[in-house]
């Protein structure tokens, strides 16, 4: 019986857990985002929704290799980046999710907008090609009353960070399309 409830907790894992980066998949971010919530219903979270910039490009002129290595790097960089209090996830491609449990937007920002700066380089013949992110953010309960509608804001301000130029970062507002995001690269931070 210790044998097979072994095997059952090793496949669980395996059946939620992105097998490139070793982050959770999207089956299993959302179910550890439920059970989150329902242990402490009333705490402040924020969710980030990421992407790399320009992903496809780095496969077509990199090759598929390369690809992977800035994904493995990108999700390592969240590891570091987050507390142990982060639920982290892969949801596909180059999309990454995570929650922040128990922060609030303010008390996360500098911490995302440093993560959303940090260099980030892959080899290529031997010369360090840099890959950049975009990224954007969102708080529950102030920005949504639902959890579930977490990431679909932080996709939003996301998407604003895209429609603006890409590399930066910011957090979801009402109408956020209407905000700018300046970009890390132009020297300026990285918030509307």
């Amino acid at each position: 019986i210790l044998v097979i409830e072994f095997h059952r907790e090793v496949l669980k894992k395996i059946a939620i857990t992105d097998p490139l980066t070793g982050l959770l998949n999207r089956d299993g971010f959302d179910e550890q985002i439920k059970s989150a919530i329902q242990d402490t219903p009333d705490a402040h979270c924020v969710g980030i929704q990421t992407d790399i910039d320009d992903f496809k490009f780095i496969n077509d002129m990199y090759g598929h290799e390369a690809g992977d290595t800035a994904l493995r790097i990108l999700a390592q960089s969240m590891r570091n980046a987050f507390e142990k209090d982060a639920i982290l996830c892969r949801n596909g491609g180059d999309e990454f999710s995570a929650v922040l449990i128990g922060m609030t937007e303010a008390e996360a920002k500098e911490k995302i907008e440093k993560f959303t700066m940090q260099p980030r380089y892959i080899t290529q013949n031997g010369e360090k090609r840099p890959f950049y992110i975009s990224l954007g953010y969102a708080e529950y309960p102030k920005d949504c009353d639902d959890v579930s509608e977490l990431i679909r804001c932080a996709d939003m301000a996301l998407y604003a960070v895209k429609m603006r130029g890409k590399n930066g970062c910011m957090a979801y507002r009402e109408g956020c399309l209407l905000y700018t995001s300046p970009s890390p690269r132009d020297g300026a931070t990285s918030r509307m």
